[in-house]
């Protein structure tokens, strides 16, 4: 009952939790990168993959990729290893949807048209549209504030979020998860039901 083993061993076990969510997401970037289908469901502004420590609080909780996940040579490929407070956006998006259910830890943005809204109702997803939004204001994330709202509206986080776009703003498809690899499976599902329509 030492007060002093006790806080030594719980940085242990923190430094052992982002070691373990850092090695779960660079599993989950790999799978992404051996699928010769994925590039194809890969917005122009890239894809990133988040995922979150139990009970986050911060940008610093949220693991992300440095520099996204870009289309190179016809595959995605990730600029860098994985770090905890690298997405900005990213981490804002999966620390909104934590406040509403703290089970989904883990989210990947993949593109949103036609084609993808169509994938969506075949794999039986729940999805949302966010609610619209003005031209930004380029000093805010006008996105981050539309999920906002429309969590705030609904008391819940569904599983697929779809942001229609605007001036400026590419059209997105977020998918959200209990952790990386269930994530990167539903994008790589999408991504194969996508190349068959």
């Amino acid at each position: 009952e030492c007060d002093l083993c006790m806080k030594s061993f719980e940085g242990v076990k923190l430094d052992h939790s982002r070691s373990l969510l850092l090695e779960e997401l660079k599993h989950a970037v790999a799978l992404l990168e051996r699928s010769p289908y994925f590039p194809h469901i890969m917005p122009q502004v890239s894809v990133n993959i988040a995922t979150a420590l139990n009970g986050a609080r911060g940008e610093g909780d949220v693991a992300a990729i440095p520099g996204r996940i870009a289309r190179v040579h016809g595959r995605a490929k990730a600029m860098m290893k994985p770090e905890f407070g690298a997405s900005h956006h990213m981490a804002q998006m999966i620390l909104l949807a934590m406040k509403y259910n703290p089970e989904l830890k883990a989210v990947i943005n993949v593109k949103y048209d036609v084609k993808m809204e169509r994938v969506l109702k075949d794999m039986g997803s729940e999805w949302v549209e966010m609610l619209s939004k003005p031209p930004p204001p380029w000093n805010k994330d006008v996105v981050v504030e539309a999920f906002a709202e429309t969590l705030s509206r609904l008391k819940r986080t569904p599983e697929v979020v779809v942001d229609g776009g605007g001036p400026g703003i590419e059209p997105m498809t977020y998918i959200f998860g209990r952790d990386a690899a269930e994530v990167a499976g539903k994008a790589l599902e999408a991504a194969s039901r996508y190349m068959k329509i």
